[in-house]
């Protein structure tokens, strides 16, 4: 602000000239002593009293300015026994009351007449030495106003660079839809259709749930996806960048474990299957429009997605830590499953590498999101 600027060349000017000048200490026992509250024209005893006792009082001249934090008073005289005082609140109007009473010996302000016996007593050049202290505070308040502007600006391009690069990083092709895993499970289950249906028809069922579960899941890391570009600071924008990756984690993680489910299923490996299924199960994915109210939430809240955030990432957390515990993945028998869908997911043309996928989401850490980010708290 252009007051801390002023007062600190107050503070300055103070400092390089105290002999000469009144202290706030000596002012206020002059009030004391010296002034008579009750001649003060316009003020009751109350304001007086405060104005003369605050302690944001910097400093004064005897011939009668006082400087205090947030205005100067101008009075007949700091040491006489009856004063008038009234106010300037642009501490650069000191110009032109230094200004008036030069030219003409007498000053009218707020209808007060202040006559040139006081200022005579002033030396003017030491009183220009403070003007030119005050013109100088205001140019380096402007040139701070500016380098702030320029700052601001220059802060804002890179941001947008930051953003854009971000937005090309997820979307290396260009279309606008980020970079998924193709999700190959529909592939899977038409392929596999009769085996699982000899095995339990009520199966097709609940693996059409999943199926929903996934692309839902996927439809809403878009969403999330296209939120980065509404982002307005480089800490919205992480924040979001960290809910996005985590998002996708989710996605491969389910993606990498439903193949696999529909493949120990055919392999006749129910214990495995039955282990993915009870994890899946704990999730909600076959009774619970959990990831479909998520979907709604996304789609109705505009740029409101950081009052969502948490409530994401607690979920995103609950599908990690549910399928982290999948032991499948550790067993020797999951490299006879492994070549079983490596081979079905080719039958389908699928582009899928479930060794790659597994090293991947096994390397991952989850991002943490911070509770203090705007929207969060």
């Amino acid at each position: 602000m252009e007051i801390d600027f002023i007062n600190q060349a107050l503070k300055e000017f103070y400092q390089e000239n105290r002999n000469q000048l009144l202290s706030k200490e000596e002012i206020i026992e002059l009030s004391k002593k010296k002034i008579s509250l009750s001649n003060f024209s316009g003020y009751n005893s109350s304001n007086t009293q405060r104005v003369c006792n605050d302690e944001t009082i910097i400093f004064g001249f005897k011939e009668g300015l006082l400087f205090t934090t947030s205005q100067f008073y101008v009075f007949d005289n700091l040491m006489s026994n009856r004063v008038q005082s009234f106010s300037f609140y642009d501490f650069f109007s000191i110009e032109a009351f230094h200004k008036t009473f030069i030219k003409s010996g007498t000053m009218k302000i707020n209808g007060v007449v202040v006559k040139k016996e006081s200022a005579d007593k002033f030396n003017l050049d030491f009183y220009e030495k403070l003007k030119i202290k005050l013109e100088e505070a205001k140019h380096k308040y402007i040139q701070s106003v500016n380098d702030a502007k320029n700052l601001e600006i220059q802060n804002q391009k890179v941001f947008e660079k930051s953003q854009s690069n971000i937005l090309n990083d997820f979307d290396k092709d260009g279309d606008g839809a980020i970079d998924l895993l193709e999700n190959d499970f529909n592939r899977l289950l038409s392929k596999n259709q009769k085996k699982v249906i000899e095995t339990d028809k009520e199966y097709v069922h609940k693996f059409v749930k999943v199926s929903s579960f996934i692309k839902t899941k996927k439809d809403n890391t878009q969403k999330i996806f296209e939120s980065i570009r509404d982002t307005s600071s480089q800490e919205e924008l992480e924040e979001r960048v960290a809910l996005l990756k985590n998002q996708i984690y989710s996605y491969e993680l389910l993606v990498f474990h439903s193949i696999n489910m529909i493949g120990a299923l055919v392999s006749e490996d129910l214990i495995t299957f039955y282990e993915i299924y009870e994890s899946f199960d704990k999730l909600g994915m076959f009774n619970s429009n959990w990831e479909n109210e998520i979907s709604e939430k996304l789609t109705n809240i505009g740029d409101k997605l950081d009052d969502l955030m948490y409530s994401i990432y607690n979920m995103e957390q609950n599908i990690v830590n549910e399928l982290s515990h999948l032991s499948y993945v550790t067993q020797e028998s999951f490299e006879d499953l492994n070549r079983s869908v490596t081979s079905q997911l080719r039958e389908v043309e699928s582009s899928i590498n479930t060794n790659n996928l597994l090293t991947g989401i096994q390397a991952y850490q989850l991002y943490k999101i911070n509770k203090n980010t705007k929207g969060l708290r």
